[in-house]
């Protein structure tokens, strides 16, 4: 009987790859594993385009702690996404760029850098979250499949914090 080897993935790195056998339209266009700061996500992953005149193809992130069985997240994941459209919907948060509880985006480097990708991620609820920067880097898997090798900022920020930052800024 042959066993698999898991390879171990570094403190705050992590890999993407193109699902390859999705069943209905709605299944992620990714998936992969990331840690940050020593917890692992489980990551699903969908190409999504903007909108607007600028309008740009992107990736659209969810993160699950491994410990979560599916139900609870998605079922988590639904209310989150409720609470942030009826945010969007406040005046105040009339075209600020937001992000919902546990998700994040992935974007093209549009401009000569070493990265390929860049993102971020929010983890966490409310204003007690953390950001997080991705930094994406186009590569193939030892079988020759498509693979976006990610690396997680290490600076971490609530909106507090930011918050105190930006105030020492300005």
């Amino acid at each position: 009987m042959e066993t698999k080897i898991k390879f171990k993935i570094e403190r705050n790195t992590g890999f993407l790859h193109v699902a390859s056998d999705k069943t209905k339209e709605e299944s992620p266009d990714f998936f992969g594993t990331m840690d940050i700061d020593g917890i692992l996500y489980r990551l699903a992953g969908w190409k999504k385009t903007g909108e607007g005149k600028d309008s740009t193809n992107f990736i659209a992130l969810n993160l699950d702690m491994e410990s979560w069985d599916n139900d609870s997240a998605n079922i988590y994941h639904a209310e989150a996404l409720e609470r942030f459209k009826k945010d969007r919907k406040k005046p105040e948060n009339k075209g600020v760029y937001t992000l919902i509880d546990w998700t994040g985006t992935i974007h093209k480097a549009k401009q000569e850098k070493k990265e390929d990708f860049f993102g971020t991620v929010k983890i966490g609820e409310d204003e007690n979250a953390m950001i997080r920067y991705i930094k994406g880097y186009a590569t193939k898997s030892k079988s020759g499949a498509p693979v976006i090798r990610l690396e997680v900022s290490d600076g971490t920020r609530t909106k507090e914090e930011r918050n105190e930052i930006a105030d020492s800024i300005l």
